[in-house]
């Protein structure tokens, strides 16, 4: 979770002392991403940036779990709450629900 705090006290003295991350789980699989006209496949642990405004779309094509982190916006939230809620999955309905959200759902 990203968050923004106040404080009177140096970034320095607030930072972590350095850490190797541990996934009791084991390592997750990747992902890919297409991004733009651009396909990335992106390993466990790796990273990509996805400039706003940017038509882009995720996916797992591996039989193991992945796992990823996403930081958006609050509009973008909102728009990934609704869609989460919504129990009508079907084009119309979803197009709608994006325009609501001042988004646009991209045909393949």
């Amino acid at each position: 979770m990203l968050t923004e705090r106040p404080t009177t006290r140096s970034s320095r003295e607030l930072r972590l002392p350095p850490t190797r991350p541990c996934d009791p789980d084991g390592r997750s699989a990747g992902v890919g991403i297409e991004v733009g006209d651009d396909v990335i496949a992106v390993s466990a642990g790796g990273a990509v940036i996805v400039p706003g405004g940017t038509a882009h779309t995720f996916w797992n094509d591996h039989p193991e779990r992945a796992r990823y982190v996403l930081v958006m916006g609050a509009r973008t939230h909102a728009l990934v709450e609704a869609i989460h809620a919504s129990d009508d999955r079907s084009p119309v309905a979803m197009r709608a629900l994006f325009e609501s959200h001042g988004a646009e759902l991209l045909e393949p």
